[in-house]
């Protein structure tokens, strides 16, 4: 939400990072406009290592729940896998 975006990819696993850059650097994409929009996280499923969540926000036609990806680090941590 700082628009920290080398912050922020911290937060993903590492083989994703050139895949995320792109959009966090992209001037057309708000990317920070859109995290603002989600309501919540909704976990879904879980195993020792993935997890599966909706980012859930409202708009004009109804609720809708985007995916998000997680997958836990060699040191435990919850990264994000992809969205």
């Amino acid at each position: 939400m700082r628009r920290d975006f080398k912050a922020a990819l911290n937060q993903i696993i590492p083989g994703m990072h050139d895949y995320f850059k792109k959009y966090f650097n992209e001037s057309s994409l708000d990317i920070v406009e859109r995290l603002r929009e989600v309501e919540r996280l909704e976990v879904y499923t879980a195993t020792e290592d993935n997890a599966q969540a909706g980012a859930i926000k409202t708009e004009s036609e109804g609720i809708y729940a985007y995916p998000v990806n997680f997958m836990k680090n060699e040191h435990g941590e919850w990264k994000v896998r992809g969205f």
